[in-house]
């Protein structure tokens, strides 16, 4: 089953589109960015808890199938924006959980949701994500498909398997070539 895999100009251009004046903007934008920037399946990004999360050393830890924690590395764009995003934004989002009368447990979520117990949810994250991508005329992308374009991106770019497989957090090569075909 062939997947499209979106080119880095065509993911660079999404990148841009969320609105760096708004809260829910500026937290699209960080979304995308780690995402992209890490390979971090949808899931890791959405449960990962904001102590777990160092920009200024660019990286994060996450905690991937099986219970397994391990650290991911971002680029400094990723890393740039994470920290304007949990300097200015996820403060203002937990005054508005805390308004809202929400379990302060959702309050340790790099990403809360302001409406329920915990962070936000995958069909938030995959809505938003298709919003960006049809924007960007890029057909059918997920949150998926973006740890794609992170795997295939650095194969095209030189980088080996092995190294793939560690930053994606895969147990077995074979699981990696689907990844950068």
């Amino acid at each position: 089953h062939l997947r499209y895999i979106p080119t880095p100009a065509e993911v660079h251009r999404m990148l841009q589109l969320p609105d760096k004046t708004s809260l829910n903007g500026i937290q699209d934008r960080v979304m995308l960015e780690v995402l992209y920037a890490t390979g971090v399946r949808a899931i890791e990004l959405l449960t990962t808890q904001l102590h777990c999360v160092w920009p200024s050393e660019r990286k994060a830890a996450v905690q991937g199938k099986g219970g397994k924690e391990r650290l991911v590395v971002m680029n400094d764009t990723a890393a740039h924006w994470l920290q304007l995003y949990i300097k200015g934004i996820h403060p203002i989002l937990i005054r508005r959980r805390r308004i809202a009368r929400l379990p302060t447990q959702g309050d340790r979520y790099l990403f809360p949701s302001v409406q329920n117990a915990g962070a936000l949810t995958y069909s938030v994250l995959r809505r938003r994500v298709k919003k960006y991508a049809e924007e960007a005329g890029i057909p059918m992308l997920t949150p998926h498909g973006l740890r794609h374009a992170f795997a295939t991106h650095l194969y095209q770019g030189g980088a080996d398997l092995r190294s793939i497989q560690l930053l994606l957090g895969h147990e077995n090569l074979s699981t990696t070539t689907i990844y950068t075909q």
